[in-house]
């Protein structure tokens, strides 16, 4: 990756910031895992409870004000 990326924003300037409930969280972790190929190394190196960890919140950021 090149440096700034992925790009990163302060807390203090998401629109969004929310946490997935239980339910909503093992439906997003079954659609990401279904894409195999793309995941299944990450799944094995960093392990289940990290990846579940990592996708348990939403970020939003604008795009632009108007």
């Amino acid at each position: 990756m090149e440096p700034g990326t992925p790009p990163i924003t302060a807390r203090q300037e998401l629109a969004v910031e929310f946490t997935l409930p239980p339910d909503i969280l093992a439906l997003k972790l079954k659609a990401i895992e279904a894409h195999e190929s793309q995941v299944e190394g990450m799944l094995k190196a960093l392990g289940d409870d990290f990846f579940r960890e990592a996708h348990r919140e939403e970020f939003f950021r604008l795009a632009a004000e108007r």
